[in-house]
């Protein structure tokens, strides 16, 4: 009788051990499987994140590009003398009535004036220099005749590519992957699609070696100069 009563205490406690052994496992998997989809969460916004950076940088760049290539500029206000497109006047004829070859359109000095009737109110001190910058160029691209000279120089000055690596570098520096990113000019804007890469962490083989990019988009401010003076691709991989 107890002999019989300690065998089945000792099989009573080994599937006792057995079952805990059990649960234990299945809640570390449970536990591995809400880790995994909580980092999967944080990388996709660290994706959009990325996105976003780079959108930013693109546009940054452009008017960054577009400032560099009018300062010191100067070009005339009426018919040019020769055929160049852009860049800084010569004098006029000596004829004083020949006011067309005298007047000239300053770069620095429409923007210093720009300024000076523009507070910067509630603006951040970037979107400030931006709205100027548009202020000013769209101005002079509306002016007869100094608009076809301001848009040809432009166009010409300008580099698309100054637009595609500051994009490319801003997907690097946020950790995303290059494979697969892209930059569209689109809508007066610069989207980016772009991705960080989730890595799972396995137990004992579950969710063993999973590795995915997950992409997000994100584009930046409307620029109302972008499509006007863009002369690159629509698309580009980065």
């Amino acid at each position: 009788m107890i002999q019989r009563c300690k065998k089945l205490l000792n099989n009573e406690n080994g599937n006792t051990m057995l079952f805990v052994m059990g649960a234990v496992g299945l809640l570390m998997l449970l536990f591995v499987f809400v880790f995994n989809m909580g980092s999967a969460f944080v990388t996709k916004e660290k994706s959009a994140a990325t996105a976003s950076q780079a959108s930013l940088a693109a546009t940054s760049a452009f008017y960054e590009d577009l400032r560099d290539a009018l300062t010191g500029e100067v070009f005339p206000l009426g018919e040019p003398d020769d055929e160049d497109g852009g860049g800084e006047s010569e004098e006029g004829g000596d004829d004083p009535d020949d006011e067309s070859s005298e007047e000239e359109w300053d770069f620095d000095e429409e923007i210093t004036e720009a300024k000076e009737n523009n507070p910067i109110g509630s603006l951040n001190p970037n979107e400030w220099e931006i709205e100027i910058l548009e202020q000013v160029v769209q101005s002079g691209l509306d002016t007869p005749i100094l608009g076809e000279l301001l848009e040809a120089y432009l166009q010409s000055s300008m580099s698309s590519e100054k637009v595609v690596n500051a994009a490319r570098q801003a997907v690097l520096k946020n950790g995303g992957k290059l494979d697969g990113a892209m930059l569209k000019v689109e809508d007066d804007r610069f989207k980016v699609k772009a991705a960080n890469e989730f890595e799972s962490t396995s137990f004992d083989g579950f969710m063993q070696g999973i590795k995915q990019k997950l992409y997000k988009d994100s584009a930046g401010p409307t620029g109302e100069l972008i499509e006007t003076l863009w002369t690159g691709d629509s698309t580009y991989d980065l």
